[in-house]
């Protein structure tokens, strides 16, 4: 399974650029078959300290690690293994499709 993270919105004081909400997206890919979901984390930060990235001055790499940290290692394997068992279920769908109807009212 190929899997993408994007960042789809930030949402910041503008009085201090600090990042506050962050939206993302994540695109699995198995074959042809493709899932896409999203998500919403709560950032926390301090623009005194020391360590503080001015807004102008992120980049996504960054941000997904913010994203990433807050849900945590076992946060983000939840994310894929879902990703994971949607697109088993959308192959094997595929793979064995069914049919409805009853067969005398052909």
């Amino acid at each position: 399974m190929n899997t993408t993270w994007n960042i789809t919105k930030m949402i910041r004081y503008q009085s201090t650029g600090l990042v506050y909400e962050v939206q993302y997206r994540i695109i699995s890919t198995i074959e042809e078959f493709t899932y896409t979901d999203f998500g919403v984390v709560t950032i926390e930060g301090n623009p005194s300290s020391p360590d503080f990235i001015p807004y102008e001055d992120l980049k996504e790499n960054i941000v997904l690690e913010w994203v990433k940290d807050v849900l945590g290692v076992s946060g983000v394997d939840s994310i894929e293994n879902t990703q994971y068992m949607i697109l088993q279920e959308m192959i094997n769908t595929a793979q064995n499709p069914s049919a409805t109807g009853l067969p005398w009212e052909r």
